[in-house]
C-alpha cells in the first residue's frame, strides 16, 4: 500500500471514525523526503511537493475543452490565474468526466488555497487525486504510478522552498515599505536573491539566483532609471491602486539581507522599492523574477511589453 494512502488509513484506524484533515495552523519540518533524480520542489502556502523538473509551469483550473484541438498540454503545474469562462460540455451518464482525465485534460500539479469544498482530506476522482492540507487544496492528475510518487512528497513546511517567509508584513499591508536598510544600489558582493511571490495573503512561489546571476539581476534592477512605474493612475481607484499581488526580493550582500519590494500589480505603485526610493519596472530588471513558478498569468496593460515574457507558456491561457 502507498505510504501517503497508508498514513490516512492508519488514522482511520486509530480514531475509528473517518479521518480529520490536519489543522490550517499545523506546520511541519521537512521530513528529509529524497525527491527521486531530476526532480524539484515546488510550495504554495504552506505546503511543498516534489514534481519531475521537466515539468512546466501554468494556470490551474484551465478548462479541459479548451485543448482538445492541439491535445492536453505538457505535464506542469498550475497556480491560480484567470481562466476562460468556457462551460465544457457534459459527458453520457456513468462515463469519466473529462476534466478528470488524463487523455483528455493532461497531467499536472495544481495549487489552489482550500475553499472548504470538501471535509474529507483526501478525494480520488478517476486519474485525479485531491488532497487538502494546511489550507491549501493539492489536485493531482498523473498516472497511478506517478501520482503516488508525487504524494509521497507532500509535506507542510515552515517556509518557502527558497527560504522565503510564508507570510509578509505586504500580506497585510500592500503599502508596507522596506525599512532601514542599505540603499540596493550600495550593495556589494552580492551572492544570492530570492524573489519571494506574495498574494492570496500567502507565499504562492519563489524562485532563487546564485552568485553571478543574482549579481546581474541586482545590477539590472540599480540600472532602472525613473521614479517608478508605469503606472495608470489616470483611471486608477483607491482600492484597486496596489492590487493584489507583489515580488519581494530578498539580497543577500556583504552589507546584510536587505529588501527590495517589486509591485507590478493594481494601477499604482509600480516599480522597485528597497524603503529609500523606487525605481521603473523594464523588461530586463524583471525577467529573472518573473520566470518559472513565479510566471504572471495576468498583470495592467501598461505593463504589456515589460512582464509578457517569459509568462506565456505552459498550461496557461
Amino acid at each position: 500500500m502507498k505510504s501517503w494512502l497508508f498514513t490516512l488509513v492508519a488514522l482511520v484506524l486509530m480514531t475509528g471514525c473517518q479521518p480529520v484533515p490536519p489543522s490550517d495552523n499545523s506546520v511541519a519540518e521537512d521530513p528529509a523526503i529524497v525527491l527521486p533524480s531530476g526532480w524539484r520542489w515546488e510550495s504554495y502556502g504552506g505546503i511543498e511537493v516534489g514534481v519531475p523538473g521537466s515539468w512546466e509551469w501554468g494556470t490551474a483550473d484551465s478548462p479541459w475543452c479548451l485543448h482538445q484541438e492541439d491535445g492536453p498540454p505538457a505535464p506542469y503545474v498550475g497556480r491560480p490565474g484567470v481562466v476562460p469562462m468556457i462551460g465544457c460540455l457534459a459527458t453520457d451518464d456513468g462515463a469519466p468526466d473529462p476534466a478528470y482525465s488524463i487523455e483528455k485534460a493532461g497531467t499536472f500539479v495544481w495549487f489552489s488555497k482550500s475553499l472548504g469544498r470538501s471535509a474529507k482530506p483526501v478525494v480520488v476522482e478517476w486519474d485525479r487525486v485531491t488532497l487538502t492540507r494546511a489550507g491549501v487544496e493539492l489536485r493531482v492528475q498523473a498516472p497511478e504510478s506517478m501520482r503516488d510518487a508525487i504524494l509521497d512528497t507532500v509535506h507542510t513546511i515552515a517556509q518557502g522552498t527558497n527560504g522565503c517567509p510564508l507570510t509578509h508584513p505586504i500580506t497585510d499591508n500592500p503599502a508596507w515599505r522596506p525599512g532601514s536598510q542599505a540603499r540596493v544600489e550600495s550593495l556589494t558582493d552580492v551572492t544570492a536573491v530570492s524573489a519571494c511571490k506574495y498574494g492570496e495573503g500567502f507565499l504562492v512561489s519563489s524562485v532563487k539566483l546564485d552568485a553571478g546571476a543574482a549579481r546581474n539581476a541586482v545590477a539590472e534592477v540599480v540600472s532602472a532609471a525613473g521614479s517608478g512605474g508605469p503606472d495608470s493612475s489616470r483611471s486608477c481607484t483607491k482600492d484597486s491602486a496596489y492590487g493584489d499581488g507583489a515580488i519581494v526580493l530578498e539580497v543577500v550582500a556583504k552589507q546584510g539581507n536587505t529588501e527590495v519590494v517589486m509591485r507590478y500589480d493594481g494601477c499604482d505603485h509600480h516599480g522597485f522599492d528597497d524603503g529609500h526610493s523606487v525605481r521603473t519596472l523594464t523588461h530586463d530588471a524583471v525577467k529573472p523574477f518573473i520566470a518559472g513558478p513565479n510566471r504572471l498569468a495576468t498583470y495592467s496593460g501598461d505593463l504589456d511589453g515589460i512582464l509578457s515574457e517569459p509568462a506565456s507558456k505552459q498550461g496557461s491561457v
